[in-house]
């Protein structure tokens, strides 16, 4: 995988394309954040969202910058808490402002009682004596004379 070496061991460049790179500490192409050595010229792909992988399934470290969190138990890369996945990128989409954990844009999954939100069907409505501003987690406080309402005034 070295494009140019020295008495046929250390490297002096790696072959890009084969997604192989020289590191600071070493004298031989590993490979690039991303993919993983699998004993053949070029590097495999890991698995979505991984930075390190020791194979095709098994994940070491995620891209939290894609808002990704390893799982300990599947070895995979899910999206954090508030966030899903669309299944074809790696990088995971807020969930709508109402959700505390969401699996699409219009279905939420758990909402967070604390900002006053309870489920509703596939949405996070406000509890009684507060509304949704369209805009804030949190529940925005009712008129004192209104049980219910869409606005303060």
């Amino acid at each position: 995988s070295c494009v140019d070496c020295t008495n046929g061991t250390a490297c002096l460049s790696c072959n890009i394309s084969e997604q192989r790179l020289m590191t600071n500490t070493s004298s031989y192409c590993s490979c690039s954040v991303g993919y993983y050595d699998n004993n053949v010229l070029t590097c495999q792909s890991c698995i979505l969202g991984c930075n390190i992988c020791t194979n095709s399934t098994e994940c070491v470290n995620c891209n939290g910058v894609h808002f990704r969190v390893l799982d300990i138990a599947t070895k995979e890369c899910v999206c954090q808490v508030g966030y899903y996945s669309n299944g074809s990128v790696s990088l995971c989409v807020k969930c709508p402002h109402n959700c505390m954990k969401c699996s699409t844009a219009s279905q939420c999954d758990d909402c967070n009682i604390t900002f006053g939100r309870v489920i509703n069907g596939t949405g996070c409505s406000c509890m009684d004596g507060t509304f949704d501003d369209g805009t804030n987690t949190l529940c925005a406080t009712c008129h004192y004379s209104c049980q219910t309402c869409n606005t303060t005034a």
